[in-house]
């Protein structure tokens, strides 16, 4: 969807593109080392929140 997509989804959601490509490092392995550092925390963020939720909806 934010390779294909011709509104450049990618670059307008980065941190949650990144968050995604955490969570598929199994399919996409060199995605998410990609990253720059400036979103590493944005993304770590987002990335707890989705635990801290999985967590809660158990």
């Amino acid at each position: 969807m934010f390779e294909e997509n011709p509104h450049g989804l990618k670059d307008r959601f980065k941190p949650v593109y990144y968050a995604l490509m955490f969570f598929m490092k199994n399919d996409f392995p060199n995605e998410y080392v990609k990253m720059g550092g400036e979103l590493k925390e944005t993304v770590e963020e987002i990335i707890a929140t989705i635990q801290q939720l999985e967590k809660e909806y158990r």
